[in-house]
């Protein structure tokens, strides 16, 4: 089981990490503990403020979360951004994806890593969902096979939207059905 404990300093992050793994060391000593930074386990908060217990006894995995470019992952929802913006026309764009995930790996050399949120919301009309689904289906696929080839695991997220639609769309909760295009990309 897990926890995921939201938005939070990292100063306080790192201490409830100390704190966790020492309640669970005193109960199991070869529990595996996951690790997970502030601001909602971001990427580049897990580079750069999360810091490895001295408790930690090479038992743990350290968790992230990615959605970038927020604008791209996150458009049409609530407080977010419009619809219509595309991802992955140039190489760069992909590249700096697979340089962050790089960034991860070389941070944690020798920690076990999992990408434990990912995904791209799918909002919008049919016409627009139709429009950006090549986008979607790059940064999906390219996201994937970059944390596979370093070793990550990984888990796409599904959100429920207002309107009780799923907006990352991995599965349909109303129809309990598969979307194959989008699932046969991060398989």
């Amino acid at each position: 089981s897990s926890v995921e404990l939201g938005n939070s300093t990292e100063l306080r992050f790192n201490t409830w990490n100390r704190e966790g793994i020492a309640a669970v060391r005193q109960y199991d000593a070869n529990r595996i503990v996951m690790i997970v930074s502030g601001y909602w386990q971001a990427w580049n908060y897990t580079c750069n403020y999360l810091t490895l217990p001295s408790n930690h006894g090479y038992r743990v995995i350290v968790a992230f979360h990615y959605y970038v470019p927020v604008d791209f992952t996150h458009q049409g929802l609530p407080d977010f951004h419009p619809i219509g913006v595309p991802w992955g026309m140039s190489e760069a764009e992909k590249q700096q994806m697979r340089d962050r995930l790089d960034l991860i790996q070389t941070t944690w050399a020798g920690i076990p890593i999992s990408c434990t949120e990912f995904g791209v919301g799918l909002t919008g009309t049919p016409q627009q969902q139709a429009d950006l689904a090549s986008y979607r289906k790059t940064w999906l696929r390219v996201f994937s096979n970059k944390c596979k080839q370093l070793g990550f695991g990984y888990a796409a997220y599904t959100m429920v939207g207002a309107n009780e639609t799923d907006v990352f769309a991995l599965y349909n909760t109303t129809d309990h059905t598969w979307n194959g295009p989008y699932v046969n990309e991060i398989k």
